[in-house]
């Protein structure tokens, strides 16, 4: 089968990530995220625009600007100059890398903004890093620090002094940014607390209530959808599950 061609961005900005095979830490060592480091800047072109980047310890984020061939062309060469290499320490042989790698259209501000700050919270999130410490394989450093390898210069244009570099409380749950599938499902089960709670809050009731009535989930479901966040499978059966446990705890 055909490989399916990959979207065009209308502003040609895309987020990026590769990710290890079945999982592995590919990005263990810091030595490991050096050489990632340096092979990202050996292979960059003039066209190209780095905003954003994050590697790690089992994947790759990137947010980047460029012609998309351009782009699969420098992504085979990171790839595989950095599977050479793994290989080469580890005294191992195959695949690297799982399947091609992932591309998302970045086409508005908005989430712009929400994909830069969504990669820089990474080492956080997963305590690698504190709230504005910088990171050895993250771009804040080079935010923080004015120094460019990797970013282009209008990055720093963009991303004034007074920019916030990490999410903000306000963008919790307005967007699914691409990421391992893991941390995907997270963001998505936090899209539809935070619905829940909204629903909840306007309509002066709990969400034990909600669960409890069929009329309120239908229009619950109607209500969360129209972000176009989540899809209506993925709500309908969060809910379902969500009331089956319910209904456990209340037997035991």
């Amino acid at each position: 089968m055909a490989r399916r061609s990959r979207r065009e961005s209308a502003t040609g900005i895309y987020h990026i990530m590769i990710r290890g095979i079945n999982g592995e830490e590919v990005f263990k060592q810091k030595k490991d995220i050096r050489r990632m480091y340096h092979i990202l800047k050996k292979y960059m072109t003039d066209e190209m625009e780095m905003y954003a980047y994050c590697i790690m310890p089992n994947h790759l984020h990137l947010l980047v600007r460029g012609n998309i061939e351009e782009l699969s062309v420098y992504m085979k060469k990171v790839e595989l100059t950095y599977a050479l290499y793994y290989n080469f320490e580890r005294e191992r042989s195959g695949y690297v890398f799982q399947g091609r790698f992932k591309s998302e259209c970045v086409e508005d501000e908005r989430y712009f903004w929400t994909c830069l700050r969504y990669i820089h919270n990474n080492p956080v999130k997963a305590r690698l890093a504190k709230r504005g410490e910088p990171y050895i394989g993250c771009s804040t450093w080079e935010y923080e620090n004015g120094k460019a390898y990797l970013l282009h210069k209008k990055a720093f244009e963009i991303c004034g002094k007074n920019v916030d570099l990490y999410e903000g409380e306000d963008e919790n749950g307005m967007k699914i940014v691409m990421d391992i599938k893991g941390e995907e499902e997270k963001q998505r089960n936090e899209y539809l607390q935070y619905k829940m709670e909204a629903y909840a809050e306007e309509r002066k009731l709990s969400s034990e209530a909600l669960l409890e009535s069929n009329t309120l989930i239908k229009e619950f479901v109607e209500y969360a959808v129209k972000d176009k966040v989540v899809t209506k499978a993925f709500i309908e059966r969060s809910l379902n599950e969500m009331k089956s446990l319910s209904r456990q705890k209340c037997c035991v």
